[in-house]
């Protein structure tokens, strides 16, 4: 067999591989989707998108975060947050809009449409793991190396549980990670239009989440740097991925100028909810060590993945894995400083989803230093670890349970959940899981009567969701209890689902032995 017919081969087994491994993945999380909106950031983002689509314009129905702070120079209240999330989440409105108006009502008037734009997450979440693979083997690791990196991020990572929720660091995540693919591709490739097309995805990370602009100078650095260009080459890779940049962030001051009458100010200026300019040591000590927030706990394949990233510059792919470092190293400090870094009612560090799959591309470096078995053993065994770590935050609304531990009598402080480690939402969530699995497997099987939420609501009953705290948080629990769901439809579910994700697992694996 020639070179070329192996390459093209390989080529082959990669595209699919990575085929199965999308497919594995959204069905993993299309099972296990919340389908609610139950945070605010989530509602604030559903809500511009309403305003879009029902209103045409970018103002919110009302003060929906509480603060004052966000009040426009117009008097109307406006999201902080970039308006690529909510556009984004459109066509899934208008999906769920147009299911509500053929006749499905169920919940509140909006609960429909929000539980579609939340299953939206899924399919991000499916497709950063798709690409965190293709990058991983792209830059040097082996098919079996970039898919058990690929898998510990979509089950062993918090990844998973902001699959579920309608954040936007899955899209922001998403976005900045089509950047760096494309940029590597197109330097490595010597294609100006991928180098293009990498300005544009970064354009639009800068739109999803506004210190995503903080990526710029280590892309820009890398982009001067890789493989020692001449001036020209410069020159025609700077030409071709300026414009993506240049509008985004033209976008971004008009965007804040009709907003808050100031380019600069996205919001946050006045809002001192993120704390800016905090301890940087505390936030760091946080972020590697608490309970609250560490992201060695709540994601421990990150320090395999690091150690990976740090032993490769001094290996054949030294310039990227310093690329990987500056990504991660830019936001952990960013984030660090801030007084809120885990997040306020976080799930773990839910800032830094968006440097993980760079840590994965370090542990796919890293585990292609290993022989099969040993690479296999060393997958499964990371890939556990932090299969059980998520659990707790796939099981429960880590929102329900800090709403019902925050109505308490001795109701946490911030610093409590950050620091204590009764407080932080892990113990809380496996807590809450402990009574609520039993419980919904009695509620299931007809062997006891669950508590019975009102199967509609007003449009503005803020208290809905919070009936379903006894619930486990996936979406054809939430049907079954609201009577929209038979007991033998749920059982259809399970089954369907179970045999989806067992057949592309167990092609996964045959994969993955041969890889």
């Amino acid at each position: 067999m020639t070179s070329t017919a192996r390459s093209a081969d390989s080529d082959v087994e990669v595209r699919r591989t990575g085929r199965a491994l999308f497919l594995l993945m959204l069905g993993v999380y299309v099972m296990t989707a919340g389908g609610s909106l139950t945070s605010t950031d989530a509602v604030s983002a559903f809500d511009l998108t309403q305003s879009l689509i029902e209103r045409h314009s970018v103002a919110l129905s009302g003060n929906l975060t509480g603060s004052d702070a966000l009040v426009g120079a117009d008097g109307r209240y406006y999201s902080p947050f970039g308006i690529v999330q909510s556009i984004w989440d459109a066509p899934f409105y208008l999906a769920g809009r147009a299911v509500s108006a053929a006749g499905v009502k169920v919940g509140k008037p909006d609960s429909v449409p929000k539980a579609m734009v939340a299953l939206s997450q899924t399919l991000l979440c499916a497709v950063i793991v798709w690409m965190t693979f293709h990058l991983a083997v792209l830059i040097g690791g082996s098919r079996a190396a970039a898919l058990w990196a690929a898998i510990t991020l979509g089950i062993g990572s918090l990844l998973w549980p902001y699959a579920r929720f309608g954040f936007n660091q899955p899209l922001a995540c998403a976005t900045l990670l089509a950047a760096v693919a494309n940029l590597i591709a197109g330097v490595r490739g010597s294609s100006s239009r991928k180098v293009a097309v990498a300005g544009w995805w970064l354009g639009a990370a800068c739109l999803t989440r506004h210190e995503l602009m903080l990526a710029i100078p280590a892309l820009a650095i890398w982009l001067w740097a890789d493989g020692a260009p001449e001036s020209a080459q410069r020159r025609r890779r700077f030409t071709a991925f300026a414009p993506g940049i240049a509008v985004s962030l033209t976008l971004w001051l008009i965007y804040n100028w009709i907003r808050f009458g100031n380019p600069v100010d996205s919001g946050y200026l006045r809002d001192p909810v993120p704390g800016l300019g905090a301890s940087l040591f505390t936030g760091l000590a946080g972020f590697l060590l608490s309970p609250g927030g560490s992201v060695v706990l709540y994601s421990p394949f990150v320090v395999l993945g690091v150690w990976g990233l740090i032993r490769e510059t001094r290996g054949s792919q030294r310039s990227i894995a310093w690329l990987c470092l500056a990504i991660i190293a830019t936001f952990l400090l960013f984030y660090a400083q801030l007084g809120n870094w885990t997040g306020w009612r976080a799930y773990g560090p839910r800032y830094l989803v968006i440097v993980l799959p760079y840590a994965a591309l370090g542990f796919a470096l890293w585990l292609r230093t290993l022989d099969g078995r040993a690479l296999r053993a060393a997958g499964l065994a990371a890939c556990l670890t932090g299969f059980v770590i998520q659990w707790p935050g796939v099981l429960m609304d880590y929102a329900k349970v800090s709403q019902s531990a925050a109505a308490g009598v001795d109701a946490p402080t911030r610093t409590a959940r950050q620091w204590e480690w009764r407080e932080s939402m892990l113990v809380l969530n496996a807590r809450a899981a402990w009574h609520a699995v039993p419980a919904n497997i009695r509620y299931v099987a007809g062997l006891e009567t669950p508590p019975h939420p009102p199967a509609q609501a007003d449009a503005g009953d803020r208290s809905f969701s919070q009936q379903f705290a006894f619930s486990l948080d996936w979406w054809w629990l939430y049907l079954f209890y609201m009577g929209a769901l038979s007991r033998v439809m749920v059982v259809i579910i399970l089954i369907a689902s179970f045999a989806w994700i067992g057949s592309w697992t167990a092609h996964v694996l045959r994969l993955t032995a041969h890889g």
